[in-house]
């Protein structure tokens, strides 16, 4: 590197800086590397359509020490186009091409947020501290009164076996005298 971007990058012992000289002056858990720009500020890391990008956290050197990582998958097949977060060396949560979020599996259904679990003792918790209350919202825009607004359905392999319906109410102006 040499000549005005030489100037734009400075080393300082263990730290790098890009657009800066005062890598020192950042929270020392994340001033290895410091981009810099006095207005919008960013990194790309580039691959081909047939390969991985990533960001990989270690703590040693070779393969099986990246423990944690941030990856984008270009290839084609099952995994194309997707984004995955790992932990502990292992997929923990990936986002598809069409914004659908898998969390414990790398293959979300359609329709936003799939949770895979395979204990009882796992599941979404909702716990406040303190003197609180938690709240678990359905937000819906019926136009017809006396309309289904939300379910709660109990399923065994796939199969509907129990539901909780929750009704818009029959006042057509707000709707707010609704039935479970």
């Amino acid at each position: 590197v040499t000549g005005a971007a030489q100037s734009a990058i400075t080393s300082v012992g263990t730290s790098l800086g890009i657009g800066t000289s005062s890598q020192s002056s950042y929270d020392s858990y994340y001033n290895n590397l410091v981009v810099y720009n006095n207005g919008n500020a960013g990194i790309s890391i580039i691959g081909n359509t047939s390969s991985e990008t990533s960001l990989g956290f270690g703590d040693g050197t070779g393969a099986a020490t990246y423990r944690g990582a941030v990856a984008y998958v270009h290839t084609s097949g099952a995994n194309q186009d997707k984004m995955f977060f790992k932990t502990a060396a292992t997929n923990q949560m990936v986002i598809d091409s069409s914004g659908n979020v898998g969390i414990g599996t790398t293959a979300p259904v359609s329709g936003g947020l799939h949770i895979h679990t395979d204990a009882s003792t796992e599941g979404i918790l909702l716990k406040s501290t303190g003197d609180t209350r938690n709240n678990l919202i359905f937000d819906g825009n019926i136009s017809s009164a006396a309309d289904n607004i939300a379910f709660i359905d109990a399923n065994w392999n796939g199969t509907n076996v129990a539901r909780i319906s929750m009704f818009t109410g029959t006042d057509t102006s707000n709707k707010d005298d609704g039935r479970i």
